[in-house]
């Protein structure tokens, strides 16, 4: 069998030189898997602007074309935008809508309707916390939905009270992708299950990942009878602690 040369380098992994399927059939595949993956560190600030209107199926890794993947999926008459407005809905009781106007540049923004005068509320006037909950409304539009989703901390800028709504609006993403979230927060925490758990720990100066074993979680659960999941990996019983 003829070999075939692979330019690669320190600064080109080998797997990006594997372009011909033909010949590098699991390396492509493995190479079109990690193409998939999306990895998010939201940016109020960022979806707060307006974006040009055009065709938008992702959103940006720091969800700087917010505006833009949800009047895509408006104007698709998406079904994933009507969850949207419904965890809209649930964050703000009271508000009837999550819109997208269209200025007369043909840029677009988004924008909340006020129940008590009925007028729009832009996204600049929004708190953090509503705009980022919108940013992850917008995963449930990506066309086509990640393969994997990694979003860093969804908690900032929310009410710890709310953060219900985020572990429901992160269990729907994940009937489409597989999610990974990072969290420092114990009310996060809260609403998961030991099982969806990888504690991280520094030993010896490296990183260890581990999933609680199974035995381990039997004895949990008698546990949590008393106290909340939140509250026992905060006191260091789950490991998962900075070392003092």
């Amino acid at each position: 069998m003829e070999s075939i040369p692979l330019h690669y380098g320190p600064k080109r992994l080998a797997l990006s030189a594997t372009q011909d399927e033909l010949n590098f059939p699991v390396q492509s595949a493995l190479r079109n898997a990690f193409n998939a993956w999306e990895v998010y560190s939201l940016h109020p600030k960022a979806m707060k602007g307006t974006v040009a209107v055009k065709a938008q199926d992702s959103l940006a890794p720091d969800g700087s074309n917010l505006a833009g993947v949800l009047h895509t999926a408006k104007s698709g008459s998406d079904e994933a935008f009507s969850r949207a407005n419904q965890y809209l809905c649930a964050l703000l009781p009271g508000s009837t809508d999550l819109l997208t106007p269209v200025t007369e540049n043909g840029t677009t923004y988004v924008a909340v309707r006020d129940p008590a005068s009925g007028g729009e509320v832009a996204a600049p006037h929004l708190s953090d916390g509503t705009v980022s909950i919108l940013g992850l409304c917008a995963l449930l539009c990506a066309d086509p939905a990640p393969g994997l989703v990694c979003i860093e901390e969804p908690e900032n800028f929310l009410h710890p009270r709310d953060l219900g709504i985020v572990a429901d609006l992160l269990k729907d993403i994940s009937e489409r992708s597989q999610v990974i979230i990072t969290t420092h927060s114990p009310h996060l925490l809260d609403h998961f299950k030991p099982e969806d758990l990888i504690v991280f720990d520094k030993e010896d100066g490296a990183t260890r990942c581990e999933r609680l074993k199974d035995d381990y979680i039997v004895k949990l659960r008698e546990t949590l009878k008393d106290t909340s999941l939140g509250e026992l990996w905060f006191s260091g019983v789950l490991g998962g602690v900075p070392e003092r």
